[in-house]
């Protein structure tokens, strides 16, 4: 169980240590690093500083997030709804393919690994 702890916390580590990409550098927003990315998977690790938000975005495939660093988000949706969520660190989310903006509302920072399986719930 120990190791289940250390290996999300390793992982999260080495991705901030990743030069952030250009495009990601040019938005103001959370700090986002990809991890691991092929044909086949896109990891990112992504912190979100408190009243830090992301631009609106679109997932197209459904996605895991693991919560390394807990507090809370809010999500706001192509439609105008919004939802808040608490992340809870160390349990594992899932979320559909969806387009949203987010923000951190909380008092604390939130980090964040999300895996996108590519081609998932595609024939």
């Amino acid at each position: 169980m120990r190791l289940t702890r250390i290996v999300p916390v390793a992982l999260f580590a080495a991705a901030l240590a990743l030069p952030r990409s250009a495009a990601a550098q040019d938005v103001p927003g959370p700090d986002v690093n990809v991890v691991l990315e092929n044909g086949e998977v896109r990891m990112v690790a992504v912190a979100y500083q408190p009243g830090q938000a992301s631009p609106e975005h679109t997932h197209a495939v459904p996605r895991t997030i693991y919560v390394i660093s807990g507090g809370d988000l809010e999500f706001t949706y192509e439609d105008g709804t919004t939802e808040r969520t608490t992340m809870v660190a160390g349990l594992a989310n899932w979320r559909p393919a969806e387009t949203h903006a987010v923000r951190n509302v909380g008092t604390t920072e939130v980090v964040l690994v999300e895996t996108e399986v590519k081609g998932a719930g595609q024939p």
